[in-house]
């Protein structure tokens, strides 16, 4: 029996009516009777993404699909399915079939280039973005995505340039704003980033990041007490808000009161997103208060590997002949820390990025070693063991005593650059030509650095006046023999300054001017390691001055 064209024109009507209840109703009796008529699957596909029921929309849908692959209207359904479910892989395949057959598109387009940005595909989502503004010039909104495109492959200049062609068409847009003073916070210019977010401030008021970011300017700009006073106005208006109050852990830092810090810092494990967990094992979180007489409690890495190192210490303050101790860390570590510890289990994860452990471990209580140090803070008042707590491996030292310093002076370590993913690094690394420009001649060097580039080998391979040796380190352990054998360690702000503090070694830290919340904003001392010196920036991104200074004391 013929499908009657009067039931369609009344669903339709009840679909343009917003009484998607009443069409699903209406629909799934016919498609009982015409189970091969996509437009009914579309229909019913879209009515239930309407009411919410993504499995049941997604079903019919694709049956429509399956019926016409030719059948656009069901693919930008599912297509924004998909995009509004959060997957965008899947919108993204759906919104080119569309462009397949539909090249001109453009809202198509444009939501293509979206869900490749939301899944980190930045370049790709510039490139429809670009094709998008070189059709229309006045797109405002293709043209604030390909700033934000530009500005995630870290195009400062060229996402600027998108934001303040927005603002040419559309001065109080305030998401270009707010980007602007992004970019500018983020390239260590706080007085200009200021500017832009309390512009974006006056146009909403009880925006809560705009705030924070107020705040952070502040605190940036070495105003500590005035960064304080703009958090404790976003926790007014959003007490549960975790952001404001993970950033007040900043000016507790800078300003020393560490204890204070720690506490704030706990509300990190609440902000959505943001703290990669490694282990997501059953065990409840240890409180810092409950017994572990008798019990294992697990110690889980959280950030970086210098952080593991730092937090380490605090590993002293419990007795492992009462509590089974298991530390996770990351891969590189675990020959280093076992060979200080030898009272302590230490089991490495497979994968720093994925957490994975090729064992599984059971206890009762599980605590990370970033919290360690808050839930242990009523049994210190000063940093425990802060001069020295890691020592290197004998075998380790030994190999490259005879390597290094045959009965010739012992040379240098040197460090130009952190990880290339850490979102500060554009601000605390310097690169290798800067820092060979600056190195005097006399001392032999040792490029501590892990994975030598060609073209920073061939840098050193072009300054003869400059001995500087690259040799292969397997891991943090091989790392602190050849430490061990130097005669002082000059490095940027990286996991080689820890383990050089750790060590208890002649160690220079060149710090930028915004500097990590664990250094303070004044003094060339630490008291996390005390036998380092710390070599600050006058003003953002004056690495000579910092660099003459340093050497002269090498």
């Amino acid at each position: 029996m013929a499908l009657n064209q009067t039931d369609i024109t009344q669903l339709l009507a009840l679909f343009q009516q917003g009484k998607f209840s009443l069409v699903i109703k209406a629909v799934m009796p016919l498609i009982k009777k015409h189970r091969k008529v996509p437009g009914l699957h579309d229909l019913a596909g879209a009515a239930f993404a309407a009411t919410g029921d993504f499995a049941l929309a997604e079903r019919h849908l694709s049956e429509a699909i399956r019926l016409d692959p030719r059948l656009n209207s069901a693919r930008h359904n599912l297509a924004n399915l998909y995009f509004q479910a959060g997957d965008f892989d899947k919108a993204a395949t759906q919104f080119r079939a569309i462009l397949k057959r539909r090249p001109d598109d453009l809202p198509t387009l444009q939501k293509l280039g979206e869900s490749c940005l939301k899944t980190g595909m930045a370049e790709q989502a510039a490139s429809y973005f670009r094709n998008l503004v070189k059709r229309d010039e006045t797109n405002v909104t293709a043209i604030f995505y390909l700033g934000t495109a530009n500005r995630a492959l870290k195009k400062h200049n060229a996402a600027r340039e998108c934001f303040e062609r927005v603002l040419e068409l559309d001065a109080d847009h305030f998401d270009a704003i707010f980007n602007l003073g992004n970019i500018c916070r983020d390239n260590a210019r706080p007085e200009e980033a200021l500017a832009y977010y309390e512009r974006a401030h006056r146009l909403r008021p009880d925006h809560i990041s705009t705030m924070c970011n107020i705040g952070l300017c502040h605190v940036h700009s070495h105003a500590l007490d005035r960064g304080m006073t703009w958090f404790d106005r976003a926790i007014a208006k959003a007490p549960v808000n975790p952001e404001p109050q993970y950033l007040k852990s900043l000016p507790h830092f800078l300003a020393g009161d560490v204890k204070a810090g720690l506490e704030a810092a706990e509300w990190r494990l609440r902000l959505p997103g943001q703290i990669r967990v490694m282990y997501n094992g059953p065990e409840p979180a240890w409180d810092g208060v409950a017994s572990l007489a008798g019990k294992r409690l697990i110690i889980h890495a959280e950030q970086g590997l210098g952080d593991s190192i730092m937090m380490l210490r605090f590993i002293s303050l419990l007795d492992p002949a009462a509590t089974r101790i298991t530390v996770l860390v990351q891969r590189g570590l675990k020959g280093l820390f076992a060979a200080s510890f030898p009272d302590i289990e230490f089991i490495e994860f497979t994968n720093n990025q994925t957490g994975r452990l090729a064992t599984r471990v059971r206890g009762e209580y599980q605590c990370s070693l970033m919290s360690l140090a808050h839930l242990t803070a009523s049994r210190w008042t000063e940093l425990p063991v802060s001069r020295t707590y890691l020592t290197a491996p004998s075998e380790a030292a030994a190999k490259w005593a005879d390597q290094c310093v045959p009965g010739g002076a012992r040379p240098i370590g040197l460090v130009w650059r952190g990880s290339p993913t850490h979102v500060n690094d554009h601000n605390r690394s310097i690169g290798l030509q800067r820092l060979l420009h600056h190195l005097p001649q006399g001392p032999d060097y040792v490029a501590l650095q892990k994975d030598v580039t060609d073209e920073e080998r061939a840098l050193i391979d072009a300054a003869p006046a400059l001995k500087v040796e690259t040799p292969e380190l397997e891991d943090f352990a091989d790392t602190a023999g050849l430490c061990s054998t130097l005669n002082a360690i000059l490095t940027v702000d990286t996991s080689v300054a820890h383990l050089a503090g750790a060590l208890g070694l002649r160690s220079f830290v060149l710090l930028p001017y915004i500097p990590d919340w664990r250094w303070g904003l004044a003094g060339h001392t630490t008291g996390w390691y005390p036998n380092m010196t710390l070599c600050r920036q006058p003003a953002p991104g004056a690495w000579e001055s910092v660099l003459e200074a340093t050497v002269m004391k090498l």
